[in-house]
């Protein structure tokens, strides 16, 4: 409901941060650290060295042949160790880099979820407002809708947040915008004059699905809509017809 308290979003880190924090992690463990006798794994899985193992999973999801280097694959007797190795860590690289681009060739960029729409009318209470916002598109995935007051001079205040599934989008959404909220947003002034009301719509990029949504230009992957509206000429509510 619009007019609720919201939270400030924290700052996430970026995924340049993350991936030095993982090498860190990697880099904390003893290089000669190992595991052996593991009979029920898969084959050339039975023994490994850990920080290998680790940096071997990370060439994987950074899709990064350079950390195949970080490698050793460890020597037994009597268990196999040629999974993790420099030279599978290439193989299992390049598998990932050959599904990223099968993934990107099936994608239509033209079904990602997208604002198509925003309206604003009066509440049947009178006092607050009705916010439509309207969206088009089937695209899995997670989206962050975020709605703004405009205000010259001064920074756009938040009125709306919301992380949405992408079953919930493709139609009109009613929006409760509270006569509270905005005075709240204009520090304590009623609403005088013209506003912007504007609407972002985004797809929220994961560390599962940004090695090919990187590769789409970035109003593929957001939209906006913004309105204009006096609030004190917003015509009194009438309830929708039932032809």
């Amino acid at each position: 409901m619009l007019g609720s308290p919201i939270p400030a979003r924290a700052a996430e880190p970026s995924f340049e941060a993350r991936k030095a924090s993982r090498i860190a992690q990697c880099e904390a463990i003893p290089a000669n650290q190992y595991r052996a006798g593991l009979l029920f794994n898969p084959p050339g899985y039975q023994t490994f060295f850990i920080r290998s193992e680790c940096f071997q999973k990370l060439a994987v999801e950074e899709r990064d042949l350079n950390f195949c280097g970080r490698v050793r694959e460890r020597d037994s007797w009597f268990f196999e160790g040629w999974f993790i190795s420099p030279q599978n860590c290439r193989k299992l690289v390049v598998k990932r880099q050959e599904q990223d681009d099968q993934e990107f060739a099936s994608l239509d960029p033209r079904k990602i979820s997208r604002l198509a729409g925003l309206d604003i009318r009066r509440d049947g209470n009178g006092r607050d407002f009705d916010l439509l916002v309207t969206t088009e598109g089937k695209f899995s995935g997670q989206y962050l809708l975020e709605i703004f007051l405009d205000r010259a001079g001064d920074q756009p205040a938040l009125l709306y947040r919301e992380s949405v599934q992408s079953g919930l989008l493709n139609g009109t959404r009613f929006l409760l915008l509270r006569n509270k909220a905005l005075t709240e947003a204009l520090a304590g002034r009623s609403p005088q004059g013209t506003y912007t009301i504007r609407g972002e719509l985004g797809l929220v990029l994961t560390d599962g699905n940004r090695f090919y949504y990187h590769r789409l230009p970035l109003d593929r992957l957001t939209s906006t809509q913004s309105l204009s509206v006096d609030f004190a000429k917003l015509p009194p509510w009438q309830p929708d017809s039932l032809n």
